[in-house]
């Protein structure tokens, strides 16, 4: 216990060393010296310009994936566009087809039905 008081109290005097100690220097933000930043131009302008050319070559890519994208599309849209035609062409060439059968059996049932009433 006697140890942890003597500990205690070293602690405490450092601690109002410090304080006061630093009460005696000047406050960083009221001392009248103007305010210096060092930059280092060279290095700053160097990084502006590789972040430039960074992005300069990623924009060159996403174009020519855009544009590799677009025939893409465009050789998509021709080849839906062929086999919609092309189904369009069997359609309407099954109906017609359809429509004329159909067309010769009424004509057939209707000279038959003629046939029919005549002779009676």
């Amino acid at each position: 216990m006697k140890n942890k008081l003597i500990l205690f109290g070293l602690f405490f005097a450092l601690l109002q060393a410090t304080v006061y100690g630093k009460r005696n220097e000047p406050d960083p933000s009221i001392i009248d010296e103007p305010l210096k930043i060092n930059v280092d131009a060279g290095k700053e302008r160097d990084s502006c310009m590789s972040l430039a050319k960074t992005i300069e070559e990623k924009q060159s890519l996403i174009d020519d994936a855009l544009k590799r994208m677009t025939a893409k599309i465009e050789a998509l849209e021709e080849r839906i566009t062929a086999e919609a035609k092309a189904t369009e062409d069997r359609c309407t060439q099954r109906m017609t087809a359809e429509a004329k059968a159909t067309e010769e059996r009424w004509n057939q049932r209707l000279s038959e039905a003629m046939k029919t009433a005549e002779g009676r």
